[in-house]
């Protein structure tokens, strides 16, 4: 299978899951994405102690996640900006057949790493500008 047949399947294969855990849980779905964090701190190769968001950032962009991200804190919330996301695609399809966001690499590797404890409070997707737009909760 070759690059780009690879990338297209697997992403098919993201959007069947994601499509099935939002039918089974619904709102739910947030709760149970939350918990694979560890497994993607490992996967990118980021320590669970690191909380300098510009190296979990850069690490993100070197795994390929997403071309840019950028986070702002206000307060006790942050807001992180993704533009050029790898799973941007998936998103669409699920947007197209009424399923909102709910599962967000970028959103799980920061709240994981964050000083202080945070919550997903909000994913949304800006088709035009192919950006999301993240906000977590401390």
């Amino acid at each position: 299978m070759s690059g780009g047949n690879l990338q297209s399947a697997l992403l098919r294969v993201i959007f069947s899951l994601e499509e099935t855990i939002w039918h089974l849980l619904g709102a739910g779905s947030w709760r149970v994405v939350s918990s694979i964090k560890n497994g993607l701190l490992e996967e990118f190769g980021i320590s669970e102690d690191k909380t300098d968001h510009q190296s979990v950032s850069d690490a993100l962009v070197n795994a390929g996640i997403a071309k840019s991200i950028r986070i702002t804190i206000e307060g006790s919330t942050t807001l992180v900006e993704v533009k050029g996301c790898a799973l941007l695609e998936v998103e669409k399809e699920l947007l197209s057949k009424g399923i909102e966001p709910f599962f967000c690499p970028v959103m799980n590797v920061i709240s994981s790493t964050s000083r202080s404890p945070t919550t997903f409070s909000h994913i949304k997707v800006d088709l035009e500008s192919e950006s999301c737009f993240l906000t977590l909760k401390g």
